[in-house]
C-alpha cells in the first residue's frame, strides 16, 4: 500500500508555504487592524463559514465520497453545482431578509452591513474554493494542483506584506484582500479542472430520472447528519454571538488571535484530510477493512506533528503576544495558552470523522457530536456569563477552554467508535495521546528554560530572541526522540527512514515516489 506519495508530499510541502503565511499573517494583521476590528472580521468570516456550512447540508461531503468511489462523476457534480449556487442564493436571501427588516444587529452586533455582506461573501468563497479542492483531490490531481496552489500562496503573502509597508491595510482593504485571494483560487481550480477534462462546469438539462437518482444518494448520505448541521451551527454561533454581545469587539479579538494561531497548527493535517477520506471511502467500496486499519495506524504521525508545534507555543504564548501586539493584546496570553491545545486533538478529530463518514456510518457521527454540543452549550453560558447570571465571566479564556474540553471529549469518543469500526485498540492510540502529550511538554519546558537563559533584552527583543533560542532546541530534542523512539509517530525505525528518504526523494526529483 502507498502512504507516502506524490500527493501526500505535495500537500506537505504546500502546508509549510501555508504555514509562513498563516505565521506572517498573524503578525501583521492583529497589531494593524487592532483587536476591535481583528475581532469584527473573524466574527462575521467564522459566522458565514459556518453558516454556509449549515445551508450545505452536508452535501459537500457525499459529493467527495461518491467521486473519491467512482472514476465517472460527472452526473453527480452537475447536481452538486446546483446545489452550491443554491446555497449562494440562500445565503444573499438570508443576508438581505435581515437587512431589509432592520434585524442584522441581532445576529451580527455591532457590525456594519458592508461588512457583513463582504463577510458572506467571503464565507461563500471559501466553501467553494474548499469544494473545488475535493474534486481535485478525489480526481487524483492533487500533485498538480498543489504545485500552483503554492504559486498563489507565495505571490499572496508578498502582497500582503506589500500591504503593510506600504501602510494601505485596514478593515476594508483586508476584506478585498481575503476575496481577491479566493476568487484567484477559484479560477484557478476551474481552469484545471476542465483542462483535464473532469468537469466543464457549464449547465446541463438533468432528466426527472436522473434527478430522482442523485438526490436520493445526497439525501441518504445526509438526512442523518442535517440534525448534526444544524444543531453544530446553533450553538457554535451561539458561543461567538454570546461573547460578542457580552464581552464585545475586543474580547472577540483575544479569541479570535488565539483561534487563527492554533489553526496555523493544525495545516499540517487539515489538508491531508480529504486525501485520507477518499483512500478510506474507495478501501471500504472495494471491501479492503485491512488497508483501513493500515491507512489509520499512520493517524499518529501527524497527532504528533501537530502537538510538536502547539505544545511550544502553548509555552510561548506570552512571547508571541510580546512580538504580535505587545499591551493591545495582552488579554489573549491566557486564550492562546489554552486554544493552542485545540489542533492536537482536532488531529484525531478529523480522521476520526474521515472514517466514520467515508464509511458511511454517518449515525455514529451524528449521535457522537450532538452529545458533545449538548454538553458544550451550558458550558458555554457558564464559563462566558456575567456572575449576575451566575457565570465566571471569563470572556475568551472561558470560550477557549470549553473548545479544548469539549474537543478532547469528542474526539475520543470518536477515536472509540472509529477503533471498534476498524478492529483497532483504542487504548494503543488513547495512550499514545498521553504519552507524546507528557514528552513534549517536558521537551517544551527545557527548551523555553534555556532559550530565556540565554535570551537578553526586554518586551519584543527578548521574546524574539527566547524564540529563537529556543525553537532549535525544541526541534532538536523532538529529531532525537523520534529516532530513538519512533513509536511516538506510530511507526518503527525502518518505515521512518523509508519516509524520510521518500521526502528526500521527492524533493530532489520531484516525481511520484513510493514507500512499501
Amino acid at each position: 500500500m502507498t502512504l507516502i506519495s506524490a500527493r501526500y508530499l505535495s500537500k506537505f510541502t504546500n502546508n509549510l508555504i501555508s504555514m509562513l503565511g498563516g505565521i506572517i499573517t498573524a503578525i501583521i494583521i492583529p497589531k494593524t487592524l487592532g483587536p476591535a476590528h481583528y475581532g469584527d472580521f473573524n466574527f462575521l468570516r467564522d459566522s458565514f463559514a459556518s453558516l454556509v456550512n449549515t445551508i450545505d447540508l452536508n452535501s459537500s461531503n457525499a459529493h467527495f465520497i461518491y467521486s473519491s468511489r467512482n472514476s465517472e462523476s460527472r452526473k453527480i457534480s452537475l447536481f452538486y453545482l446546483y446545489i452550491c449556487a443554491l446555497v449562494g442564493v440562500i445565503l444573499i436571501s438570508i443576508v438581505s431578509v435581515f437587512y431589509l427588516t432592520g434585524s442584522t444587529n441581532y445576529l451580527w452586533p455591532g457590525q456594519k452591513i458592508s461588512y457583513i455582506y463582504a463577510g458572506a461573501a467571503l464565507g461563500f468563497f471559501v466553501y467553494l474554493t474548499a469544494n473545488l479542492t475535493n474534486l481535485s483531490d478525489s480526481k487524483g490531481l492533487t500533485v498538480t494542483i498543489e504545485k500552483y496552489r503554492m504559486v498563489i500562496t507565495f505571490v499572496s503573502i508578498i502582497a500582503l506584506i506589500m500591504l503593510f509597508c506600504l501602510k494601505w491595510l485596514s478593515l476594508p482593504v483586508y476584506f478585498s484582500y481575503a476575496l481577491v485571494l479566493q476568487f484567484v483560487l477559484m479560477a484557478y481550480f476551474v481552469y484545471s479542472l476542465k483542462r483535464n477534462s473532469i468537469f466543464d462546469f457549464r449547465p446541463r438539462k438533468m432528466s426527472a430520472g436522473e434527478v430522482k437518482e442523485v438526490a436520493g444518494y445526497f439525501y441518504n448520505y445526509s438526512s442523518p447528519l442535517i440534525v448534526v448541521l444544524i444543531a453544530g451551527f446553533g450553538i457554535n454561533y451561539f458561543d461567538r454571538w454570546f461573547l460578542q454581545l457580552i464581552d464585545g469587539s475586543v474580547t472577540q479579538g483575544y479569541y479570535s488571535l488565539s483561534l487563527r494561531l492554533s489553526a496555523v497548527c493544525a495545516l499540517f493535517t487539515s489538508a491531508m484530510t480529504p486525501l485520507f477520506m477518499q483512500s478510506t471511502a474507495r478501501a471500504h467500496a472495494e471491501g479492503r477493512p485491512e488497508h483501513i486499519r493500515i491507512i489509520f495506524d499512520k493517524i499518529q504521525v501527524f497527532f504528533f506533528m501537530a502537538a510538536l508545534i502547539a505544545v511550544y507555543f502553548s509555552l510561548l504564548s506570552k512571547e508571541i503576544v510580546d512580538i504580535i501586539g505587545a499591551n493591545e493584546y495582552s488579554g489573549a496570553i491566557v486564550p492562546i495558552t489554552i486554544m493552542m491545545l485545540y489542533p492536537v486533538h482536532q488531529t484525531y478529530g478529523r480522521f476520526c470523522g474521515a472514517v466514520l463518514l467515508s464509511t458511511e456510518r454517518t449515525d455514529l457521527y451524528r449521535n457522537i457530536t450532538i452529545f458533545a454540543s449538548l454538553i458544550g452549550l451550558p458550558l458555554s453560558f457558564i464559563l462566558i456569563a456575567p456572575e449576575r447570571y451566575f457565570g465566571f465571566n471569563l470572556g475568551a479564556t472561558g470560550l477557549a477552554l470549553k473548545m479544548v474540553l469539549i474537543q478532547a471529549i469528542s474526539v475520543n469518543m470518536m477515536l472509540f467508535a472509529a477503533c471498534r469500526l476498524i478492529g483497532e485498540s483504542f487504548m494503543k492510540f488513547f495512550s499514545r495521546q498521553i504519552g507524546v502529550l507528557t514528552i513534549l511538554s517536558a521537551l517544551g519546558l527545557m527548551a523555553s528554560f534555556i532559550g530565556g537563559s540565554l535570551a537578553w533584552g526586554d518586551g519584543k527583543t527578548g521574546s524574539l530572541l527566547k524564540l529563537g533560542f529556543s525553537g532549535p532546541l525544541y526541534l532538536m530534542a523532538a529529531l532525537l526522540l523520534c529516532l530513538l523512539f519512533p513509536w511516538v509517530l506510530g511507526l518503527t525505525r525502518e518505515e521512518l527512514f523509508n519516509y524520510a528518504r521518500a521526502f528526500l526523494i521527492y524533493l530532489r526529483q520531484g516525481k511520484k515516489c513510493n514507500s512499501r
